[in-house]
């Protein structure tokens, strides 16, 4: 998560995030900010390394302002995450909220088993905008501490990843074809082969000369391959006559070098028509 520093693209930082965190436990409630704010607070470990890998620069959620309250989803509204996120100086506010229902027995397995469900909404403060709001639920084997912290931090993670915008993928450069290109002809059909560099509008004016040829019935364009543009001209006329038709050039300011390879006809155009 960057912005631009002085509007200059080449100069970017990493934006200052405050996490606003409010964990709901049977046993009670715990929170990043506010008045009776903590340190250590179930998932604000893995909630930060996961905004940290997303480019945020994490800062520490002020200790001021009412207790964290249980009710709703999120433990914020958006002007109050705005208000603290000001006071840590920080351009980014993620506000998120975890909750722990109460242990109930686990259907066809022994034990108890608890459902965390958490949600995170990543606020930007300065323009009051919404970059992301994500939930998920998870269900955890188990009532202990260990276990239930665990579900906590997973839960939060996972809404995270659909919070932060997706990283740009860079696509790997294709490897080249190699190997024989040389194009198969058919009875009555001459085969002329542009370089592939050869501009789309000189191959269309060359296709357009040649079916224009005494003796040419028509030429169409059989095929694009890393070899080239490959013209089948079907005509009477013997691919030596072709390759003279083809030595003059389709259009003014254009000029053409033939050569004879094999059954194919090796045409080179340069210039503009």
């Amino acid at each position: 998560i960057e912005r631009e520093v002085f509007g200059d693209p080449r100069v970017a930082r990493a934006l200052d995030g405050a996490v606003l965190l409010r964990v709901d436990e049977p046993t009670g409630l715990r929170a990043t900010y506010g008045a009776t704010a903590e340190k250590d607070v179930p998932g604000l470990g893995a909630l930060a390394s996961t905004l940290r890998a997303g480019g945020m620069a994490i800062k520490r959620a002020p200790a001021i302002g009412p207790e964290a309250r249980a009710a709703g989803a999120l433990p914020l509204a958006d002007d109050e995450a705005e208000g603290l996120a000001a006071e840590a100086k920080a351009d980014l506010a993620a506000i998120a909220g975890a909750s722990v229902g109460a242990p109930v027995p686990l259907r066809g397995q022994p034990g108890m088993g608890v459902l965390v469900t958490a949600r995170v909404r990543l606020l930007e403060r300065r323009g009051r905008t919404v970059i992301g709001d994500g939930t998920a639920s998870l269900a955890a084997r188990g009532s202990d501490d260990s276990v239930v912290h665990r579900a906590i931090e997973q839960a939060l993670v996972a809404a995270a990843a659909d919070v932060l915008p997706p990283k740009a993928q860079a696509l790997a450069q294709p490897a080249g074809w190699h190997g024989d290109d040389t194009p198969i002809g058919d009875a009555g059909v001459v085969l002329v082969r542009l370089a592939p560099r050869t501009p789309w509008g000189l191959v269309l004016a060359e296709q357009k000369y040649l079916a224009g040829t005494k003796g040419v019935q028509r030429a169409t364009l059989r095929r694009a391959s890393p070899g080239g543009w490959v013209i089948g001209v079907t005509t009477t006329e013997s691919i030596d006559r072709i390759a003279q038709v083809a030595k003059k050039a389709p259009a003014v300011g254009v000029s053409s070098k033939v050569r004879v390879h094999g059954e194919v006809i090796e045409l080179a155009l340069t210039g503009a028509p």
